[in-house]
Formats: C-alpha cells, sequence, structure tokens
C-alpha cells in the first residue's frame, strides 16, 4: 500500500497547526505554555474563597488555569482572553464538553480588553507583555482589584506578596491589589 496519501493527509495539517503556532508565536511574542499544576494551585489559593465577581486571564492559552477558575468560583463570570486561534480553538471545545455556564472563551487581542468592571486579574506572560499591561492596569483596573501573576512581575509595582513555587526555574506568583 503506498502511504503517500496517509503521509499527505496528515502531513498538511500537521504543516498548518505548525505554521500557525510559529506565526503566532511571533506575534504574541511567545508560545502558550500551560501554567504548572503547583503555580495553578498557588495563584488559585489568593483568589478569595467566596469571591463573586469578573475575573479575567490574560492569554488564557489552553485554558489551564480559566477552566479551574470557573470550576473554583461558579458564582463569578469567568473570562479567557486568548490570541493564537489553535488554543483559543480548544478552549472552546473542552468549555463545549465542559459547559462552563459561567466561563466565556475571547479570542481578542488582550491589549483591546475593557478592565474596567475586573475585580481580579490573572496571568501568565512575558515580561513586555507585562510591561505593556503595567500601563493599561493603572488606566483601567478599578480600586482594590487583585492581580495575580504566574513567574513575571508587574514591573515598577510592589507586590503585595510574592510566593516563591520552586522548580526548576525557581518561578515565583506575585500578588497585586490595584490602590
Amino acid at each position: 500500500m503506498d502511504f503517500f496519501w496517509i503521509k499527505l493527509v496528515l502531513g498538511i495539517p500537521a504543516m498548518i497547526v505548525l505554521l500557525s503556532m510559529l506565526v503566532y508565536a511571533f506575534v504574541v511574542g511567545i508560545s502558550p505554555i500551560p501554567s504548572s499544576k503547583k503555580a495553578k494551585t498557588t495563584m488559585l489559593s489568593f483568589i478569595p474563597k467566596d469571591h463573586v465577581g469578573n475575573v479575567v486571564d490574560l492569554g488564557s492559552g489552553w485554558g489551564t488555569l480559566v477552566f479551574a477558575i470557573s470550576k473554583k468560583f461558579p458564582q463569578s463570570n469567568i473570562s479567557g482572553y486568548e490570541l493564537s486561534p489553535l488554543p483559543w480553538l480548544y478552549s472552546i471545545l473542552i468549555n463545549s464538553i465542559l459547559r462552563r455556564k459561567n466561563l466565556t472563551i475571547h479570542r481578542k487581542n488582550i491589549y483591546d480588553v475593557c478592565l474596567s468592571k475586573v475585580n481580579v486579574v490573572v496571568c501568565y506572560l512575558h515580561p513586555s507583555a507585562m510591561a505593556k499591561l503595567a500601563l493599561k492596569f493603572e488606566k483601567e483596573l478599578p480600586r482594590g482589584t487583585l492581580i495575580v501573576c504566574n513567574t513575571f512581575p508587574v514591573p515598577s509595582w510592589p507586590p503585595k506578596q510574592v510566593h516563591f513555587i520552586g522548580g526548576v526555574f525557581s518561578r515565583k506568583i506575585y500578588v497585586y491589589e490595584v490602590k
């Protein structure tokens, strides 16, 4: 049997997926990297147990964190924002299976998201994205908003708390409250 057609049928979609991941890694500055289980658990622990309000995950990637938040806080409105099409589509498909009514996944640039009605922001982004978001946070976030960041801090903002989660890269979780 000639495997040419099988290779072609499997190879073209694989190349499209790979090309899409490379292009969007260049566009957004990094490829989507899921939060580790330890980071996710630690980040969730900083959100008050009785939280009711609007939570956004900026750069929600494959949904690792946003699905955990929507499960732990069913009384809150959770929004995940991801620009890369494949992680976004994956999250949409998973949410169609899980049917989390309090969760909405958006394909949108994080810098275009209105944050004026947000109570909690979570993110795992690269340093230049955090620098750009610092200005957006200052302009848009209401006083008292909780910001929980995986690995990379908000530049020039003093954290309310820093939690060391360790691991290969000695990662930290940074917690901020908008003043």
